[in-house]
């Protein structure tokens, strides 16, 4: 009974820590996801478990391709986009980017592929292990306390790691580190009691030439290390002068980044896209270009670059290959918004209005304020071959006067059985 308690007891207090106690809304979401038979369903679309599953689906994949040495350390954020990123509605904003899949043993396994997996799972098996002879070798109720406390620590890592991302909190990690130390420690302390005093004179000497290497490479590492931490808190300074709309400042804390050593930020972004966006939005259309261009060349799946590439090559008056940039993106995320938008405006001007419409109609997540006018010209020029009354047609373009009109007017035009003649009716 003690044991059981101070287990629970350890459960809880690691998710305290480390703010994983929401851990049963992804089991609630799970229920919600397996009840659930519509591929759109909303509540589907915006449950955060549903976006694990899509992620958890992509790892999977990219560790068939990579079965063997995987896709590389912080390559898979960059991989797996190009095996689709789902109808989940916040991947389809575009606006949130996942870095991981939120499962560390799918992580590992699509970064290091089995090998590296196989050395992690040997990690949770030795702490295991160890638990187990420090319990069977418990001479009192504390040993067998402190033996479940142990075990329950690990399973709580183990739990979590399934359905979250421990290893990048600080928390979590200490914790584990903490745990698999005392252990350790505990074994050592028992070997040196049936006569085994300790490391013997060859593992000293590799250890010290394991030693050696690890100092060689920090030698590397450390100016690496600087220089990339620099250019992080550049990175971190320009995106608080985005958000204030001081374009010129964002640019300078930019150029500040070293790009060779830090070619792409935390989310996978390219340095490169930043100072490309900053150029676009101060009017230097050519050397915007230029910097997506190179930006492509980091991250070659970012949804944003493609749709901006698309766009510079509109601007450029090449359609054609506008349209190629908004199809990648399209392809990675089927209802990524801007792609759509900009898509439907490509084919709108090209006169194809049929397939602007039903590019258009694709849609699922928010109307931005820049798309309420594309919204309302498109709709309304196909409405006009359904009916030539003008009340009618004002009517439908008043609806698209504000964002929050035009969502409400395009989600009641979803959701009518018959499409816009029968939407049209109604006005």
């Amino acid at each position: 009974g003690g044991i059981l308690i101070t287990g629970l007891l350890a459960v809880m207090i690691f998710f305290a820590l480390t703010d994983t106690s929401n851990i049963s809304k992804r089991f609630s979401d799970f229920k919600e996801i397996i009840t659930t038979t519509k591929e759109d369903d909303s509540a589907m679309a915006r449950s955060s478990f549903r976006e694990r599953v899509i992620m958890w689906d992509n790892a999977l994949k990219v560790a068939s391709d990579y079965p063997v040495s995987g896709v590389g350390l912080a390559n898979l954020k960059i991989i797996a986009p190009e095996y689709g990123l789902g109808t989940a509605y916040h991947i389809a904003e575009g606006n949130i980017v996942y870095t991981h899949p939120h499962n560390e043993f799918l992580f590992v396994l699509g970064e290091t592929g089995i090998v590296g997996l196989l050395i992690y799972l040997t990690l949770f098996v030795t702490l295991f292990y160890y638990s187990w002879k420090l319990s069977a070798r418990a001479e009192n109720v504390r040993d067998l306390i402190r033996a479940g406390a142990y075990l329950f620590l690990i399973v709580s890592f183990v739990v979590i790691a399934a359905v979250s991302l421990p290893s990048t909190r600080f928390y979590p990690t200490i914790l584990l580190m903490l745990a698999a130390a005392m252990l350790v420690h505990n074994q050592r302390k028992e070997g040196r009691s049936t006569g085994n005093t300790g490391i013997s004179l060859p593992k000293k000497r590799s250890l010290l030439t394991f030693g050696g290497l690890i100092i060689c490479v920090s030698i590397y590492a450390i100016p690496l290390g600087i220089t990339r931490l620099k250019s992080d808190f550049a990175v971190s300074e320009a995106l608080i002068q985005e958000r204030q709309r001081n374009f010129e400042v964002m640019k300078r804390y930019l150029l500040k980044v070293d790009r060779e050593a830090y070619p792409v930020d935390v989310t996978g972004t390219p340095i490169a896209w930043y100072l490309g966006y900053t150029e676009f939005y101060l009017g230097n259309l050519e050397k915007a270009f230029e910097y997506f261009t190179e930006a492509e060349k980091a991250n070659r799946n970012h949804l944003m670059l493609l749709n901006d590439l698309g766009t510079c090559y509109n601007l450029k008056g090449d359609p054609a290959t506008a349209e190629i940039y908004y199809r990648r993106a399209l392809s990675n995320q089927p209802y990524f918004g801007k792609a759509l938008v900009n898509l439907a405006v490509l084919q709108y001007n090209a006169g194809l209005l049929d397939s602007s419409y039903q590019t258009l109609m694709k849609h699922k997540t928010k109307i931005s304020q820049d798309a309420v006018n594309v919204f309302s010209t498109i709709i309304s020029a196909k409405a006009v071959q359904y009916t030539a009354d003008t009340i009618i047609i004002n009517k439908l373009k008043y609806e698209y006067r504000n964002i929050y009109s035009s969502q409400d007017a395009f989600l009641n035009l979803k959701n009518t059985p018959g499409g816009l003649p029968e939407y049209l009716k109604k006005l």
